[in-house]
């Protein structure tokens, strides 16, 4: 992606930060969420500089949308972008079910 020099230290200094913090361990769920909650208080304001307001913004995802998406986990694309969505298939090769009340149908 074009993030530019000027934010890479901003980046390094987060993750710096970041870890330098009480995390829970790497083998609980909660470090996962905590890793992910720091990382957006410390970039929010950085990244949303980067790729601007309105007609910015648009011409920021359309200049980087492949690697946005490359770099987006599937679970993610199947919540948020289900245009997108590919069903999730387990170590087994069997297509997992949702977790939601009834699964998606």
């Amino acid at each position: 992606m074009n993030i530019g020099d000027e934010i890479k230290p901003i980046v390094f200094d987060a993750v710096t930060k970041t870890f330098g913090t009480k995390l829970p361990s790497i083998t609980e769920k909660a470090f996962k969420t905590e890793l992910e909650k720091s990382f957006r208080t410390e970039l929010k304001k950085p990244i949303a500089k980067l790729m601007g307001r309105t007609e910015d913004y648009r011409s920021f995802l359309s200049n980087n949308f492949e690697a946005i998406y490359d770099a987006l986990p599937q679970y993610i694309i199947n919540k948020r972008l289900t245009e997108f969505a590919e069903p999730v298939i387990g170590k087994d090769g069997k297509q997992i079910r949702e977790k939601t009340a009834e699964g998606k149908k």
